[in-house]
């Protein structure tokens, strides 16, 4: 089993990668810091809204600086997806709680 972790780990840092493209880059990272829209105040939901945006247009930069290929931009999009998806979803949910209309992150 350890034989095979580090084969796949030699292959992911091996492969060909543009300069300064690492294959946890191209992977999509972490996605943001999760809020909950049921406690959460003003300040954390305009928060969660940054990092979003923020974690959205750092893998709109690794799509264009990287050339991923197509499995990695599939991966690189359905993680920007997850993330305006989870931020939308508490969101909701904030404003069901506080009775405001606010617009939702454009996916």
């Amino acid at each position: 089993m350890k034989d095979l972790l580090l084969v796949i780990s030699v292959l992911l840092c091996s492969g060909p990668t543009q300069a300064g493209c690492s294959a946890w880059e191209k992977l999509g990272g972490v996605l943001p810091a999760r809020v909950d829209g049921d406690r959460a105040s003003y300040q954390q939901m305009a928060d969660a809204e940054q990092r979003t945006r923020r974690y959205i247009h750092e893998l709109e930069a690794t799509i264009a600086h990287c050339k991923p290929d197509d499995v990695q931009y599939n991966t690189l999009v359905d993680g920007m997806e997850r993330a305006a998806l989870r931020y939308n979803r508490q969101l909701r949910i904030y404003r069901q709680r506080h009775g405001t209309a606010s617009v939702n992150l454009r996916q």
